[in-house]
């Protein structure tokens, strides 16, 4: 085996690796995937490790196909850090009163698909920059 080879331990198996950014703000924690707790518990960690206690927010990550989801329960909480491959990227917004609170939002989507896009083209130019190497 090569010595830059790691064969990653059961430690860092169970582990999601969470990047979070709030408006320009960007914060990395991990997580345990065995045990990710509920989602109002995440809820309160994402406002405390944004310091932003009395902020209402939207959270919505990018799934591995790409697609922009809300997590707002139980249950798309624990399949956002279920399917977390290696990474979970979320993107947070203060929720708009004068918007439903919802990730159906024309701003939050508008929002999300820029940031998204953004992305794709960095990783897209990257991969250009390797190739002709």
């Amino acid at each position: 085996m090569n010595k830059n080879q790691r064969v990653p331990s059961n430690r860092s198996l169970s582990a999601v690796e969470v990047k979070s950014k709030f408006g320009a703000e960007f914060r990395r924690f991990s997580l345990d995937r065995s045990k990710p707790g509920r989602f109002d518990e995440f809820y309160g960690l994402l406002q405390h490790v944004h310091r932003i206690p009395n902020v209402e927010l939207l959270v919505g990550y990018a799934d591995v196909h790409g697609d922009l989801l809300p997590i707002n329960n139980d249950d798309n909480y624990h399949k956002a850090i279920s399917t977390a491959s290696p990474l979970l990227r979320l993107f947070l917004q203060r929720k708009d009163p004068g918007f439903p609170p919802d990730l159906s939002t024309p701003h939050f989507t508008l929002l999300l698909s820029t940031i998204w896009s953004q992305l794709k083209r960095r990783c897209s130019v990257q991969m250009q920059q390797i190739g002709s190497l």
